[in-house]
């Protein structure tokens, strides 16, 4: 791991531990996980980055045997062997964009100043979960680390998380090479537990036949059909989707769409969109069945769960999302399958938001600035997909306290807290953990009116807009975590005021 800035050290700790068996106590400096992995059923993963200066010592604490290892050696090892066998991570752990710059194992130079992770498998029986000894983990004595400190008796101890199955919908390849979809096979899965996939041959459709009669037919073909057939201006585009969503778009208005071509592109802009990107996000959407190959499960409320897709894989499935293909996802009702969950196909962001309040308005554009200002964020991040295809994975966690947290009935206190008032969220360091308090259905308004702190993450790094495909809304004791998202676009201003305003280019480590 390379070395930080000015006189800090950083050191990985790997630790295999079983379930409930963690207790961490931080006295000075913030300790942030980074990825979280489960070789097998039984033993959890936690994989964590301490960032130590000389001024201000750490202390982390978890509950291990104390005669599992040597604290006395440069790469701290076990002292026996007998009964532990040491299990290296499974190489198919996602490489995301996980702010971790080096995973080299090479014997760090001690003039650098790092350490290597320290590998530990806890067993599953033993004294080594019975006797839970606290012990303190220190580097080498040679290091000038002020690690003795003693932990605070008011320190937060938050109750265990669980580690939660994973489910990969690739098989990696070596590094600089996207991810192949896995399995190779389109498997379809038709049920309450996955999402319901527009190709899918249970996915039907009625269409009127000879006379007043209507017969079913495979909608996937009518998406296939009207999405080939060409297309050159936006009356064209909602044609096209109307065509296969008969029943839910007679309530939907387009306006706003037409309103972003006539009133907010320029000549070159739009003709770009539509012999360009237009074309190629029709071809992203219909290789579904080839790209999105396994189930892709619901991250159901209480049901702690990942899921892992790759880049190309996120943009298939929000190119079907734009040309609003997913089905079951318009209806609204609290008795509809998908109340719970946030709304996907993108038929609300061409809706208009303005309405003309006097006669001389009449001529104004029927869509604000700040929604038009989205879809450029939306029709940019396409075009940058399709002319350089991203080869990283993204990775949606959903995890849960056991046990929720009652902040209100306690009187700890939180150490080494620091609140900084300048700077955005997204602009923050990209070895730092980025929370967001907002919305229970993730991305809150941003396929409509909202466009604040929450919204505006989500259309500068679109690929976060896919979690609103699978995960449901979230609970008080929840999270939903997204590792690797790339962002793609700049912005200024902030709500009403927001607007694109150009490319960016993610450098964050993969």
């Amino acid at each position: 791991m390379a070395q930080s800035a000015g006189h800090s050290i950083q050191t990985d700790l790997t630790i295999f531990m079983k379930q409930g068996t963690q207790k961490s106590t931080v006295t000075s400096s913030p300790i942030q996980e980074i990825i979280a992995s489960k070789p097998d059923n039984d033993i959890d993963t936690k994989e964590f980055v301490i960032t130590e200066t000389n001024t201000k010592p750490i202390s982390h604490t978890f509950e291990i045997d104390s005669e599992l290892f040597d604290s006395h050696t440069t790469k701290l090892t076990p002292k026996s062997q007998s009964n532990r066998k040491r299990k290296p991570l499974d190489n198919s752990t996602p490489a995301t964009r996980s702010k971790h710059p080096n995973n080299s194992t090479t014997p760090p130079d001690r003039n650098s100043r790092t350490f290597p992770p320290l590998d530990i498998e806890i067993v599953s029986s033993g004294t080594t979960l019975s006797t839970k000894k606290e012990v303190t983990f220190t580097p080498p004595r040679s290091t000038n680390l002020a690690s003795k400190k003693e932990s605070p008796t008011n320190s937060l101890t938050l109750p265990p998380i669980r580690q939660p199955p994973h489910t990969l919908l690739v098989t990696y390849r070596e590094a600089g090479k996207a991810p192949l979809p896995s399995p190779v096979a389109f498997q379809d899965t038709w049920d309450g537990m996955h999402v319901r996939m527009p190709c899918s041959v249970k996915n039907l459709l009625h269409i009127k036949s000879s006379g007043s009669s209507k017969q079913l037919v495979n909608k996937w073909g009518v998406i296939e059909s009207s999405l080939q057939s060409h297309i050159s201006n936006s009356f064209e585009l909602e044609e096209a989707i109307r065509r296969y969503n008969t029943d839910a778009a007679r309530k939907w208005n387009f306006s706003g769409l037409h309103a972003f071509f006539e009133h907010y592109t320029a000549d070159e802009e739009r003709k770009d969109i539509f012999q360009n990107t237009l074309p190629g996000m029709t071809r992203l959407a219909l290789n579904l069945p080839s790209l999105v190959t396994a189930p892709l499960p619901l991250l159901r409320c209480d049901q702690m769960q990942d899921v892992t897709l790759s880049q190309i894989q996120i943009a298939c499935l929000l190119a079907n999302a734009f040309f609003c293909t997913f089905p079951r996802r318009n209806a609204t009702g609290f008795t509809s399958e998908y109340a719970n969950f946030p709304g996907i196909n993108f038929h609300t962001l061409f809706s208009p938001d303005q309405t003309p309040l006097f006669e001389s308005d009449k001529n104004a554009p029927s869509l604000s600035k700040q929604k038009a200002n989205k879809l450029k964020c939306i029709f940019h991040y396409f075009k940058r997909v399709l002319s350089d295809q991203p080869a990283g994975c993204v990775t949606f966690r959903r995890q849960q306290l056991e046990q929720p947290y009652e902040w209100s009935l306690k009187d700890s206190t939180l150490t080494n807290l620091k609140i900084d008032n300048e700077g955005r969220i997204e602009d923050a360091e990209y070895n730092t953990l980025k929370v967001d308090f907002a919305n229970k259905k993730l991305g809150g308004g941003v396929l409509s009116g909202g466009c604040v702190q929450e919204e505006i993450y989500f259309l500068i790094c679109p690929e976060m807009i896919i979690s609103r495909l699978f995960a449901e809304c979230l609970q008080p004791h929840e999270a939903l975590v997204m590792i690797g998202a790339e962002r793609f676009s700049t912005y200024s201003g902030y709500s009403n005021t927001f607007q694109w305003s150009g490319n960016y280019n993610d450098v964050t480590p993969v």
